[in-house]
């Protein structure tokens, strides 16, 4: 996609059109490396997928072009340095991917760390998209947002983490690699060291998949009923 980018870059500025295209484009191709449903907004996807949107890459090939001669590692890590404060910017006046970006509140840290990859449900988990009841019933595939597992009336990704009790014996689990669950530091212990990555992928992943399979079940059940 950034083949060329140094001679049409410029082009980004002026047409909003081709610059639509190919955000588009290049969020398609990161919520395939994320395995995130395509409802989770451009911002929330190029943060997961630790992408600086296709634009702002583009400029920095420009930049970089432009000096070639002198090029430098310093540079070169300038010029990414500027792709980061512009898209840090972005990320801060975005109005959509709020949970997102709650968690992940250090995008540089989350971008720039050494380990730990993205799968269908961390990806749930960390997006808010997913088999949670509040965001089945905003797309209109739920009657109700209420939780399926305990008396919550409300169940999405926040809920699922921190509160439902029906996975209080998995949060154990979890709060025993990484301590005290908390939304404002998991992201960060997260990042600390593989085995916390690894001990919230996990808690997703098993929270997930029950979760789903009881979505499944209604659903059977429902479609038996109307038969």
């Amino acid at each position: 996609m950034l083949y060329g980018a140094p001679i049409w870059a410029t082009s980004l500025e002026y047409s909003k059109v081709i610059r639509r295209e190919l955000l588009k484009v290049q969020r398609q191709a990161a919520l395939r490396s994320i395995c995130g449903y395509r409802t989770i907004s451009y911002d929330a996807t190029y943060i997961l997928a630790s992408t600086p949107p296709i634009d702002l890459i583009a400029m920095e090939r420009r930049k970089l072009f432009q000096i070639r001669r002198g090029l430098t590692r310093k540079t070169v890590q300038e010029a990414k340095g500027d792709t980061m404060v512009e898209w840090l910017q972005r990320t801060e006046d975005a109005k959509k991917g709020e949970w997102t970006r709650t968690l992940i509140h250090d995008v540089r840290g989350w971008v720039m760390r050494k380990h730990g990859s993205m799968d269908f449900h961390l990806t749930q988990v960390l997006s808010g998209h997913g088999c949670f009841s509040y965001y089945t019933h905003r797309i209109g595939k739920k009657e109700e947002p209420n939780c399926r597992h305990c008396p919550s009336t409300l169940d999405n990704a926040h809920h699922t983490l921190v509160e439902c009790r029906a996975w209080a014996a998995e949060r154990e689990e979890l709060e025993a690699e990484i301590g005290q669950l908390d939304i404002g530091t998991l992201i960060g212990k997260m990042l600390s060291n593989t085995q916390a990555w690894e001990a919230v992928s996990a808690f997703a992943k098993r929270t997930m998949k029950q979760k789903e399979a009881l979505e499944r079940a209604q659903q059977l059940e429902e479609r038996n009923m109307t038969n």
